[in-house]
């Protein structure tokens, strides 16, 4: 079951990233952000409340609003992605989450890479050079700045490094409160860190009607994409299900031909292929 739920987990994130990215044309992007936490909230209220520790100290408080603040920064940082470059383009980026960890854990835990890592590292980067191979008539070095020119690749690479960081936050506060009862707090505090930034950007008088329909339907897709995650992370190694969890590169490929007409669906699928076996080697052997 744990392959089904992380491979759920990654079709829940593709789903969710093409309904951000077809609202980003009509609905504030900052209200788009906020959807991911708020509206998958209600899902996760009961497991905050009964895994709650009797007593929390006020580091939980302090760690809480650092990181639920650092992934209000994350959240806006896709939405404007995802309106600026294709999907399937935005998406891949994703995949450099565990190199740049090969760099942040020796500084955080002192464990140096692997050869398994290194070797993992040149297959992610190969693939990331490859998705934009079609640009390789223009030289050597025309799909580097092809992915160069996209504002959307170059916001997703640098959230990859960021989120690099607050993996390794979140696992240290795994350890100390429990998976559940954290990843509940984490949402919530995402929710909450987010309502100074909607009242200074007026976002809930610039919401159009219609737009409360789509919101519930980002958070959902999220919740769908959370939940089977923590499930899976139930019942077997973590790295097993992060790995398969990294399906959201292929079905955000197909989810991008099918619903926007992406092209180079062909050399991308190459691309996205060697970074999906990149980071199963990573994951599974770094």
């Amino acid at each position: 079951m744990w392959i089904f739920f992380s491979l759920l987990s990654g079709l829940s994130d593709a789903i969710r990233d093409a309904l951000s990215k077809r609202s980003t044309g009509t609905l504030p992007h900052v209200m788009i952000s906020w959807s991911y936490s708020a509206f998958s909230l209600p899902f996760f209220l009961p497991t905050l409340f009964l895994s709650a520790p009797s007593e929390l100290p006020p580091a939980f408080w302090l760690l809480a609003i650092t990181v639920g603040a650092a992934h209000v920064f994350g959240s806006l940082g896709v939405v404007y992605a995802l309106a600026r470059s294709d999907l399937s383009l935005c998406v891949p980026m994703t995949a450099f989450t565990p190199v740049f960890l090969l760099v942040v854990g020796p500084l955080l835990n002192g464990h140096s890479p692997t050869p398994a890592g290194i070797g993992g590292t040149a297959l992610v980067t190969a693939g990331c050079y490859l998705l934009n191979i079609s640009d390789l008539r223009s030289g050597i070095l025309g799909p580097v700045r092809a992915l160069a020119r996209e504002r959307g690749v170059r916001m997703m690479l640098l959230l990859s490094a960021f989120w690099s960081v607050t993996a390794a936050i979140d696992l240290r506060a795994v350890r100390a409160y429990g998976l559940p009862f954290w990843a509940a707090s984490e949402l919530a505090a995402i929710a909450l860190l987010f309502l100074p930034v909607l009242l200074w950007r007026g976002a809930f008088r610039a919401m159009p009607t219609a737009g409360w329909r789509t919101l519930p339907l980002i958070g959902l897709a999220n919740a769908l994409s959370f939940g089977p995650y923590l499930l899976a992370l139930s019942s077997t190694h973590a790295l097993y299900v992060i790995c398969l969890k990294r399906s959201n590169i292929f079905f955000s490929l197909l989810v991008g031909k099918l619903v926007f007409g992406e092209d180079s669906l062909r050399g991308r699928l190459l691309g996205a292929s060697l970074m999906f076996a990149g980071v199963a080697v990573i994951s599974l052997f770094g």
